[in-house]
């Protein structure tokens, strides 16, 4: 087992021995003995020089100076790092020269330092992007293509707008008529109940009559006593036409845009 000979790195006034089963010295001489391959790291126990090392900083009757608490993390580094080369695997590449691979382990531990402050930089920003929501994405909405005529219910070159703007057109039309011929004195309002099945059924029998009716003559078949009324006639009379339509028992054309409207049986 070699012994202690040579002088350590620690200063005389704090001088502490390692004692272990493989070797038992100052701990400079531990390093010098690894490093010419003396000793086999492997054998050391670097857990037990840190423990030995801080106990005796407990025990010791003067603290020890900075400067010999920075030479022991100095020999520890190298003794850390030393080994950590022993146990981990070899690389694959081709190594250089050993007067060139050799690399100062002050630099690596600095340099390590570095690569772990960069992380932690980056692990806050991470977490700043999370509680911010900026890891969220936002789903772009579907698009529903919508069907701009309804040729498959018989309408051949009327589209939906030319429908609505007809419809709004009367209503607006009747509604001014309703205005011009209102009376002066308040009149009590009447109830006015229409619904969309009996309006099915009183076209669906207009059209056994006769094949062919206008838009306008089936909107002016129903005069309603009052302006909401007729609005509401306005909206049944349209939605029993469109239910027609569906059904395939009615079919409707239109010559030119915004013209007039001609409803037919589509049973023929």
């Amino acid at each position: 087992m070699p012994t202690a000979t040579r002088p350590p790195l620690l200063s005389q006034q704090t001088r502490y021995e390692v004692r272990l089963p493989e070797f038992d010295g100052p701990l400079d001489l531990l390093l010098r003995l690894i490093e010419k391959n003396e000793l086999e790291i492997t054998k050391i126990a670097l857990a037990d020089v840190a423990d030995q090392y801080l106990a005796y900083v407990r025990s010791a009757e003067q603290r020890p100076n900075v400067g010999d608490i920075a030479a022991f993390l100095v020999v520890a580094a190298k003794l850390l790092y030393i080994k950590s080369q022993q146990l981990l695997p070899k690389s694959p590449i081709k190594q250089a020269p050993e007067e060139e691979e050799a690399e100062d382990v002050g630099e690596e531990l600095v340099r390590r330092l570095q690569e772990y402050q960069a992380i932690k930089v980056a692990a806050r920003e991470l977490r700043r992007r999370e509680e911010s929501g900026e890891r969220s994405f936002l789903r772009a909405a579907h698009t529903v293509e919508v069907k701009s005529s309804f040729e498959d219910y018989g309408l051949s070159g009327v589209s939906i707008e030319q429908l609505t703007a007809l419809a709004r057109r009367r209503t607006q039309l009747a509604m001014s008529l309703d205005a011009s011929a209102r009376p002066r004195t308040p009149s009590p309002i009447q109830p006015w109940r229409v619904s969309v099945a009996a309006r099915l059924k009183e076209l669906h029998s207009w059209l056994k009559q006769r094949r062919r009716y206008t838009f306008a003559e089936v909107l002016a078949a129903h005069h309603a006593p009052t302006r909401l009324a007729h609005a509401q006639e306005e909206v049944v009379t349209f939605l029993a036409l469109l239910e027609l339509i569906r059904h395939r028992q009615a079919q409707v054309e239109q010559e030119e845009p915004f013209g007039e409207i001609y409803i037919s049986d589509g049973h023929f």
